[in-house]
């Protein structure tokens, strides 16, 4: 047994000296974040990773470097092989796991780290903007707000349609149901055309007529957008109604749908009455609805004069004159009253307990006499509200190039000749303003936010001059009723642009 013991003792302390030992190369990666973003064509992704060696071998000739983005459980692309990555973000949106992978070049060895790397569009958020550029062509262009803001410009010439437009009108977001629905339309006196809304390109044959299906003998090729609604009504991307949408062409033309059922197609316009049903009536630029909450909408028939109803959107295929009652404000009818349809716009304005938004127009009669009209304008049942009767202490209201309606106060702004004006309407305390505090340029576009944030009200006020280019500011309107007084917002002021004809909100909800 002692010798057996003594064997045994003598065997293990010679496996003992058989073992050779060596440390492992083992690395460490700092200087890494969770979670990455980037905006698509704008941001190259730059990503400096610190990698620390156990053993001190830090030459970056030792390894293997591979950056790797995965999309869902097998589509895989390999984005870089160098140890930092300077990545210019070239591929579709979305959200990838993004996989730093480094391999010891003499152990063999891969080490690795993981994040969540989200890719967005520039164009998901922001302030749209149409205009003229400085040779005098339509264009269009985005203050991108996704993260920080980013003005972008150029989208129609590098959109893809290859035809210089002229005379710039809208630049907005069809919102809606469907993908269908959610394009960008640019409208021009020249053309009208729809964008990808996540890459802003478009072909010569993204127009309207794709989304027509007439039976009545139009010419769909004649047919360029001029107006869609319900528009946007919250920071978010609301919409007024997601269940209808309607079209104004620009031959005046009205197209409406019920979005459910027709996946964004329109058929047969509704500019037109039961009575003469061949005869289309052409309509005004104006769709006027609650904005709130557009289950049906009234416009103008420019041939006779008179304000028209859409009762619905379900199966119509007409509109419905409107009735006069006795005492009435005013009359649906203007040629009776010998006036003229001149402008309306939609807003938030709540009097007679409407919170979905009233509609004010302004009317002339051919004496050069303006009144204002407030109305809810529902088509199933309109209700008259008020007329007002412009005085003439309001210096050139009937010439103004263009008018802004307040959504929380009787007051209207105004512009003649590059200057800015307001009138205040308030029954028996009318009073009349002339701003000067941009004395120094000529006034391009005014316009109230009834989309971005409704309940401020704010005055969007783009200016122009030939040196400095186009400006857009953006200014709160006072409370104090027995004054009037613009507020400019911090932070809310943008140099270097194109000269604006019209800005809308854009933002999309996934």
């Amino acid at each position: 047994m002692l010798s057996l013991t003594i064997l045994l003792m003598h065997s293990c302390a010679k496996d003992l000296g058989n073992y050779s030992y060596q440390n492992i190369n083992e690395l460490e990666i700092s200087n890494w974040q969770e979670n990455y973003a980037a905006l698509l064509d704008i941001d190259t992704l730059h990503i400096n990773p610190i990698i620390t060696s156990t053993t001190g071998l830090n030459d970056t000739t030792n390894y293997e470097f591979r950056w790797v983005i995965k999309e869902g459980s097998f589509k895989q692309d390999t984005i870089g092989k160098t140890a930092n990555l300077n990545f210019p973000v070239n591929i579709p949106t979305g959200n990838y796991l993004l996989q730093y992978r480094i391999r010891d070049k003499n152990s063999n060895l891969t080490f690795s780290k993981t994040a969540n790397l989200n890719i967005a569009t520039p164009y998901t958020r922001g302030i749209l903007i149409s205009g003229v550029d400085t040779e005098g062509n339509a264009e269009a262009a985005i203050l991108s707000m996704v993260n920080d803001t980013i003005y972008i410009k150029d989208l129609l010439k590098n959109s893809g349609i290859d035809k210089t437009l002229i005379g710039p009108k809208h630049f907005f977001y069809g919102a809606g149901m469907y993908d269908v629905h959610k394009q960008m339309w640019f409208t021009s006196e020249t053309g009208s055309y729809y964008f990808d809304r996540k890459t802003m390109k478009s072909t010569p044959n993204s127009t309207l007529q794709n989304f027509l299906l007439p039976t009545d003998p139009i010419d769909i090729t004649l047919e360029h957008l001029e107006l869609m609604a319900p528009q946007i009504i919250d920071n978010n991307g609301q919409s007024g109604d997601e269940a209808y949408k309607a079209a104004l062409s620009n031959n005046g033309n009205i197209y409406t749908t019920f979005t459910s059922i027709s996946f964004g197609m329109f058929y047969n316009p509704v500019n037109r009455v039961a009575t003469n049903i061949d005869e289309l009536l052409p309509a005004a630029p104006y769709l006027m609805y609650p904005i709130g909450n557009m289950s049906s909408l009234m416009w103008y028939d420019t041939k006779n004069d008179r304000f028209m109803n859409i009762q619905g959107f379900l199966g119509v295929d007409h509109s419905t004159y409107p009735i006069d009652q006795v005492g009435d404000v005013f009359s649906w009818n203007l040629q009776l009253e010998g006036k003229k349809l001149r402008y309306a716009e939609n807003t938030f304005n709540k009097d007679g307990g409407f919170n979905n938004g009233n509609t004010l127009a302004v009317v002339e009669d051919s004496q050069g006499i303006s009144n204002i009209y407030k109305f809810h304008a529902r088509g199933s049942n309109p209700v008259k509200l008020a007329s007002y009767h412009v005085k003439p202490i309001a210096l050139f209201f009937k010439q103004a190039d263009q008018y802004a309606f307040s959504s929380t106060r009787s007051v209207v702004f105004y512009t003649y000749q590059g200057r800015l004006f307001a009138y205040d309407y308030n029954p028996n305390n009318e009073r009349f303003y002339e701003f000067n505090m941009l004395l120094d340029k000529s006034i391009s576009m005014i316009k109230f936010d009834t989309q971005q944030n409704p309940v401020q009200n704010s005055l969007y006020i783009a200016t122009h001059d030939v040196t400095s280019g186009g400006s857009l500011q953006r200014f709160l309107l006072g409370n104090n009723p027995n004054t009037v007084q613009l507020i400019p917002i911090t932070n809310a002021i943008w140099h270097n642009l194109f000269k604006i004809k019209d800005v809308n909100w854009k933002a999309e909800r996934y």
